[in-house]
Order: structure tokens, then C-alpha cells, then sequence
């Protein structure tokens, strides 16, 4: 998720995506920035860096509490960080996510593990505010050992949307419509 020559491409352009959008932010506003699914934070650690944390609130968010408690370890320098659970089967209001709260929601790799593509990509974007921007990547080409590595985890067979029928990965253009 962070070392491989494909992530750390695609972590360096949106680090330099992120570093832009810092400069956009009109004085004496913050940048509110969640990031979905962060897991153990391989793209965090890309996008972190290339922030003014003293004109950013960066929300990391995964599924599960151990993510959590590992990111505030390895993140802990960076005092412009909270720490949320998010689950993206559930609502963002149940979850106490209000609508148009986030200039910026990130996710890498995560959404296409949601059950209903849908859905979850609608949830994100009522969190953003007018204007606001969804930085998402997503390998979007099935390779046949996928399934004897992150096959295995639990959820991988978890979608029941339409647009999906033999695993959870699209191709870019369903993506874009």
C-alpha cells in the first residue's frame, strides 16, 4: 500500500494535489480533509507531509479501532490529526458525520469494497461542501492472483450493487459515470 512502485506514484500525485489545495485555502479558513478507509496509512504518510498544519484538519478514518490506535502511534507529530471509525455500509449521519463538512475526502483503495457502490459514493459526497473535491484511487483492472492475496480478505465477494458480477473492481470509465 505504500512501497510499491504503483502507490508510491499515485501517493506522490496526490501529495501534490493536497500541497495545491493548501494554497487555494482562503485566509483564515481551515482545510477539512477526510481520508476513508485509511487503514495503515500508506497514503497518509504521502499526503501529510505536503500539508500546512497550522490551516488543515485532517480526519483519518478506517472501519476498525486497531487502525486507529496504530495511525495515532505512527502519526503522533502531526497535531493537525483526528482520529474517527467510518464505515462506509453505514450512513454518515448515524455515524455523526454532518453533510458538507469536508473540503476534501481522499480514499485509496477502499470504496470498491463497499456493498453498494452507489450508495457509498453518494454518502461522500453529501459530506462534501460546495465545491468541495473527492481524491480517489482505485486499481480498476482485476490481475487473476488478486484472489489467492487480497481475495482472501473477508469482504472482497461483499458487493450487491449492479455494477459489479465476478469481483469488486470496475473499470475507470463506470468509475467516472
Amino acid at each position: 500500500y505504500e512501497r510499491s512502485a504503483t502507490m508510491r506514484y499515485f501517493n506522490g500525485v496526490a501529495a501534490a494535489v493536497f500541497a495545491t489545495l493548501g494554497d487555494l485555502v482562503p485566509a483564515g479558513r481551515l482545510l477539512r480533509v477526510m481520508e476513508v478507509g485509511a487503514g495503515t496509512g500508506g497514503t497518509t504518510s504521502s499526503l501529510l507531509p505536503a500539508l500546512d498544519g497550522m490551516r488543515t484538519r485532517y480526519l483519518f478514518t478506517d472501519v476498525s479501532e486497531l487502525f486507529l490506535d496504530r495511525a495515532r502511534e505512527r502519526f503522533a507529530e502531526y497535531g493537525f490529526v483526528d482520529y474517527g471509525l467510518y464505515d462506509l455500509e453505514k450512513s454518515p449521519q448515524e455515524q455523526g458525520y454532518a453533510q458538507s463538512s469536508f473540503d476534501v475526502i481522499v480514499s485509496a483503495n477502499c470504496v470498491h469494497a463497499s456493498t453498494d457502490l452507489r450508495r457509498a459514493l453518494k454518502d461522500l459526497r453529501g459530506m462534501l461542501a460546495p465545491g468541495g473535491l473527492l481524491v480517489l484511487v482505485e486499481s480498476t483492472v482485476h490481475m487473476f492472483w488478486f484472489d489467492m492475496t487480497t481475495g482472501l480478505i473477508e469482504g472482497w465477494q461483499h458487493f450487491a450493487d449492479d455494477l459489479r458480477d465476478d469481483n469488486p473492481l470496475l473499470p475507470p470509465e463506470i468509475w467516472t459515470d
